[in-house]
C-alpha cells in the first residue's frame, strides 16, 4: 500500500475498526496520506486507525472522532505526521503497542483529547523509542490517575531519546496526574526536552521517574515549565557573627547551579554554596562582621549535556 489518498470520508455506527491495516512479515506501507476524516461511535474494544507493523512515511491530517474506543492502536513503522487529530470520549486518544520493534520518527501536532476514559498516549514498549515529537496537546478533563503520556516498559531493553514535549496542557487538577509517567525510573532516557508544557497548580506534578538516575537528571531538560520548576531565586540576609544560612530553594530537587550576588563587601572571605532536595546552604571561611546581604539564583539542569 503506497502512494495512496483517503480523504473527505464520513464512518459512523461501525462495530469493527475504522481503518485495518496490518503489513504481514514480507509486508509493507509507506507514502499514505489520510486528511478530513470524521468517525462516530466505534466499539469501546476497537479504533479510528488500527495500523500495525511495517508502515512508514505516512501523514494524517484533520480527523475527528468520538465514543469509547482508540484513535490508534498499535501504530507501527516510523516516520508518521499525525495533525489536528481530535477525539471525544475515547479510551485512549493513541494507544501504541509495539514489541520488540523501535518506534522512531512520530510526530503529534495540535491533538485534543476531550473527556477521555483513560490516558491521552498511552505507549507499551519493549525496544526504543527515538525522535518522538508531541506538540500542543490539550487534554481536557483527564479522569483521576491518568495522563497526558503514560510510557509502560517490558522486557529489558528501553530506551527513550532525542523525544520532544512541547506546548501541552492538562487542564484540570487532580491526583497522579502527569505530563509525563513512566512505570519503570530504570529506563534509559536521554537528550529529551520539554519545553513549555502546563499543568494546573495543585496537580501532583509533571513528570514522574523521568529523573530518578543521576544520568537521566544531567542529559534531560525541562525549560519554562508551570510546574516544575528549573530556576528558583531570592534574597537573603547572613546575620553578623554567623557563617553559614541555609534557605529553601523551592525546586523539585537539587539544584546543579547557585550563584550569589553580595550587597555589601565580604573582604577577602571565600563562600560556596551546597544544597539537598530542600534546601541551599551559603558558608563563608570566617564570620561576618555585619549582616551580608545579597541575592542568589538556583538552576536545574536547563541545557542539554552532550557527551
Amino acid at each position: 500500500l503506497k502512494d495512496s489518498l483517503f480523504e473527505r470520508l464520513y464512518i459512523r455506527a461501525f462495530t469493527g475498526n475504522g481503518f485495518y491495516m496490518e503489513a504481514t512479515s514480507n509486508g509493507y506501507g509507506f507514502w499514505n496520506r489520510f486528511s478530513d476524516i470524521q468517525v462516530y461511535q466505534p466499539s469501546s474494544s476497537n479504533a479510528i486507525f488500527h495500523i500495525q507493523k511495517e508502515f512508514h512515511d505516512c501523514w494524517i491530517d484533520g480527523v475527528y472522532g468520538n465514543a469509547y474506543g482508540i484513535g490508534f492502536r498499535a501504530l507501527g513503522g516510523s516516520n508518521w505526521i499525525i495533525r489536528n487529530f481530535h477525539t471525544v470520549y475515547q479510551k485512549n486518544t493513541v494507544y501504541l503497542d509495539s514489541t520488540n520493534q523501535e518506534l522512531k520518527a512520530f510526530t503529534f501536532e495540535n491533538v485534543v483529547c476531550d473527556h477521555n476514559t483513560q490516558h491521552c498516549f498511552y505507549f507499551k514498549i519493549s525496544a526504543a523509542i527515538k525522535y518522538l515529537t508531541v506538540r500542543g496537546t490539550c487534554f481536557i478533563s483527564p479522569p483521576a490517575n491518568y495522563d497526558l503520556f503514560y510510557l509502560e516498559t517490558t522486557g529489558d531493553w528501553q530506551i527513550m531519546q532525542h523525544c520532544l514535549f512541547e506546548n501541552n496542557y492538562l487542564s484540570t487538577t487532580g491526583n497522579h496526574r502527569y505530563i509525563f509517567n513512566c512505570n519503570n525510573p530504570n529506563v534509559s532516557f536521554k537528550y529529551n526536552q520539554f519545553l513549555n508544557n502546563k499543568i494546573p497548580s495543585g496537580s501532583s506534578g509533571s513528570y514522574h521517574n523521568l529523573f530518578e538516575t543521576a544520568d537521566n537528571r544531567k542529559t534531560n531538560s525541562v525549560i519554562n515549565d508551570q510546574a516544575y520548576k528549573t530556576r528558583s531565586r531570592g534574597s537573603n540576609t547572613l546575620p553578623s557573627g554567623q557563617t553559614s544560612i541555609t534557605f529553601a530553594h523551592n525546586l523539585p530537587r537539587a539544584p546543579l547551579h547557585v550563584d550569589v550576588s553580595w550587597k555589601e563587601n565580604i573582604g577577602d572571605r571565600r563562600w560556596w554554596w551546597s544544597a539537598d532536595d530542600t534546601n541551599i546552604t551559603i558558608t563563608i571561611s570566617a564570620p561576618a562582621d555585619q549582616d551580608y546581604s545579597f541575592s542568589w539564583v538556583a538552576e536545574l539542569n536547563e541545557l542539554l549535556q552532550y557527551p
